[in-house]
């Protein structure tokens, strides 16, 4: 990730841990939230072409299909209202791509990021009443990538057409969080997802929700 999407987090962050010593005395609670939303993922042709690894043929063009959609499962404890921790279970899609390669002959794929489970520490910093606030989170995550590539001409023969690889990363996010009452909310926010693209290389795909809070 570049060094610039990672200043706001890391601010957010810091003002959270500045603030709060006030707060260590306040009671903590569980949550649940569900979310849905749109997956990009940030596709370069290193993947494409190492897909045809063994065969002697490269990707000249190529047609991609790079949004998804993907959703979430959540259960967290706020430990006060400047930090809490979150795990669940997550699904970013399915995402494919149509290439023509040289020597002559194309290769379709597809990559399925089947399932994935999470663990993230939330700094929090509330600003109206405690009702609405900002949030980053910095985390990881174990995910199950499988892809399915099928070519023709030179790019055949593929050496791997159907590799999969489940893989423990990193992952970041921000947003914003409003809470109608004191138990029910919703939750506007980013995420970026740094996974194995199935074989020996990575990608990463930026995930945009909007989620269902249930605070107990």
């Amino acid at each position: 990730m570049r060094t610039a999407t990672w200043v706001p987090i890391v601010a957010l962050a810091a003002a959270a841990a500045v603030s709060a010593p006030a707060a260590l005395a306040a009671e903590g609670r569980w949550y649940l939230g569900a979310g849905g939303g749109e997956a990009r993922l940030k596709n370069d042709d290193s993947s494409i072409n190492g897909a045809l690894f063994g065969t002697g043929a490269t990707a000249t063009a190529a047609t991609k299909d790079d949004n998804s959609f993907q959703y979430k499962l959540y259960v967290g404890y706020e430990i006060n209202k400047y930090f809490a921790v979150e795990g669940g279970y997550f699904k970013l899609g399915e995402f494919s791509f149509n290439a023509i390669t040289a020597p002559a002959g194309t290769l379709a794929g597809n990559l399925k990021v089947n399932h994935g489970w999470n663990l993230d520490v939330l700094g929090r910093l509330p600003l109206y009443q405690d009702r609405f606030s900002l949030f980053a989170r910095v985390g990881g995550q174990s995910t199950t990538t499988t892809d399915l590539f099928a070519g023709t001409g030179g790019a055949t023969p593929l050496f791997n057409p159907a590799p999969s690889k489940t893989e423990i990363n990193y992952k970041a996010g921000a947003g914003a969080e409003y809470m109608f009452g004191k138990n029910v909310g919703t939750r506007l926010e980013w995420e970026r997802y740094h996974i194995s693209d199935g074989f020996n290389g990575h990608l990463d795909v930026d995930a945009y929700t909007l989620n269902l809070l249930y605070k107990f």
